[in-house]
């Protein structure tokens, strides 16, 4: 979790052993950004994400994907 002022972005960094990340892990942390009530999300993975994370990051809003 990162605080910044009126700033809270949960991140989740893990090591997949696939080597695409598909938009169902996006849509997990989005599940947990609104639980935590957080402003954004930063999800860092060891792999590669699929077009459709892509896009489903760029549609939500506020998601940062960093592979």
């Amino acid at each position: 979790m990162l605080r910044r002022g009126d700033e809270y972005v949960v991140v989740q960094c893990k090591h997949w052993n696939a080597f695409q990340v598909t938009h169902t892990d996006v849509h997990q942390l989005l599940g947990i950004m609104v639980n935590e009530s957080a402003t954004g999300a930063i999800l860092v993975s060891s792999g590669e994400f699929t077009r459709y994370a892509r896009e489903s990051a760029a549609k939500l809003g506020h998601v940062w994907l960093i592979d």
